[in-house]
């Protein structure tokens, strides 16, 4: 009697697509060949693995099951449907033989919470000395929204209330901050988006309202949060003070896709 073997396992992916982001549904088909006989099969697990050398490593489970089929030595294909969880979790470290580190972290993408609500912020500055001028200078600035994907445009509303003797001008630029975590210690990394707006000039003794533009570079990573690296975005708002100090103000907004914004 010859010995029962299982050859030729092949996973094929419909329209063989190899792009995903969590939250995806993966469709595909599993092959194989049974020979020297018959073979009961009670279940199919099929799993999926994703890791990145210097990014972040992906594993969840995947389960499928076709209960009492006998499969034969005729080509037996399985089509399953999988859908990528929106929870990633990973507890894996590992060193090859060239010393390359592959670590896993656990990352909740996309983001989808308070999405829809308005982010401000608020910044005021009072002279003391006449030498820099005198008066105060009040700043507000807001967007409506806080969830934003690639590509499309962001819109922040600045008022400027200028009561002092000096001439000032408002500029926003578009930020991503790369946050890498070692233990107690971490490293982050500003990087501009976008180059500078820059706004009206603001007499002294006046008030003014300035709305600014923005659009989003596309292709930009999502925002998210790990145990290791993380991914932020914020405007970041400059009101030009010469011969002071400059007053500043940071709005955190998110980068995310079209479903998790039409989820809310």
């Amino acid at each position: 009697m010859d010995k029962i073997q299982l050859k030729d396992l092949d996973i094929s992916l419909v329209d063989n697509k190899r792009n995903y982001i969590s939250g995806d549904t993966v469709y595909g088909t599993v092959s194989f060949t049974v020979t020297g006989g018959q073979m009961e099969v009670s279940w199919v697990r099929i799993s999926l693995m994703c890791q990145a050398k210097t990014s972040w490593v992906e594993n969840p489970d995947l389960r499928h099951h076709r209960e009492d089929h006998t499969y034969s030595d005729l080509k037996t294909y399985i089509h399953f449907i999988y859908r990528i969880p929106d929870q990633l979790t990973i507890d894996e470290t590992t060193v090859d033989e060239v010393q390359t580190v592959k670590t896993g972290i656990t990352v909740q993408a996309p983001m989808r919470n308070n999405l829809h609500v308005s982010v401000g912020g608020n910044v005021e500055k009072e002279f003391t000395f006449a030498s820099e001028g005198i008066g105060s200078i009040r700043m507000h600035a807001s967007v409506m929204r806080k969830g934003f994907e690639s590509g499309h445009p962001l819109e922040v509303d600045c008022f400027i209330w200028n009561e002092s003797s000096l001439d000032v001008k408002p500029r926003v630029t578009l930020y991503q901050t790369q946050v890498y975590i070692c233990g107690e210690r971490h490293k982050a990394v500003d990087v501009a988006l976008t180059e500078a707006l820059v706004g009206q000039v603001v007499k002294g003794s006046a008030k003014c309202r300035e709305l600014f533009s923005l659009v989003i570079p596309d292709g930009l990573p999502l925002s998210f949060k790990s145990g290791l690296i993380s991914v932020k975005y914020f405007a970041h708002l400059t009101l030009d003070i010469p011969y002071a100090f400059d007053l500043h103000i940071n709005l955190p907004i998110v980068i995310t896709t079209k479903g998790a914004l039409e989820a809310i």
